[in-house]
């Protein structure tokens, strides 16, 4: 009778680790998390192609789209708010082209010419009074500032009356 006792014994241990060791692999994860690569092996990835020699892609102008909220014309600096809800803000110069600015009336083309303002000056004073307006705005890094290249207004809002901070009087 001793001897069947341990034999029990030994059974239930073994059993016991039998059934341990089954819990701990069915518990072990089959497919680990990959972000941004579900269900692609590494055998399906492919780098993407290294630029052509010659072509610094640091010089390539980026592009972003979004909603004109102002336009500081002596600054010459415009902000853009972007799809997730920022704002950028991008510096522009005589170089900078503008498309998509509805024509300047008479009155404003006659007062450009006499001042001999520069055709970018005159479309961006015309883009200033048209804050919410859906531009597309190609830059080049400038140092530590973003510079417009192309500015396309792609749904311009109906013109805005400027105005000019007033002089506080006593």
């Amino acid at each position: 009778m001793f001897l069947g006792g341990n034999m029990n014994k030994f059974w239930t241990a073994a059993v016991i680790l039998f059934l341990s060791g089954w819990m701990v692999s069915a518990c072990e994860k089959q497919q680990t998390v990959q972000a941004g690569s579900e269900g692609v092996t590494s055998r399906d990835y492919q780098p993407r192609a290294a630029p052509e020699p010659g072509i610094d892609v640091t010089k390539t102008p980026a592009e972003i789209k979004g909603e004109l909220r102002s336009v500081d014309l002596p600054g010459k600096t415009m902000i853009v708010r972007v799809d997730n809800g920022m704002d950028q803000t991008f510096n522009w110069d005589d170089q900078t082209t503008v498309l998509g600015v509805p024509a300047a009336a008479e009155a404003d083309k006659m007062k450009s010419k006499s001042r001999k303002m520069s055709e970018t000056i005159t479309n961006m004073t015309q883009l200033a009074r048209r804050s919410g307006s859906d531009v597309s705005v190609q830059w080049k890094e400038d140092g530590d500032m973003k510079m417009a290249t192309t500015i396309n207004v792609t749904n311009p809002t109906s013109p805005k009356k400027l105005t000019r901070p007033r002089a506080h009087r006593r």
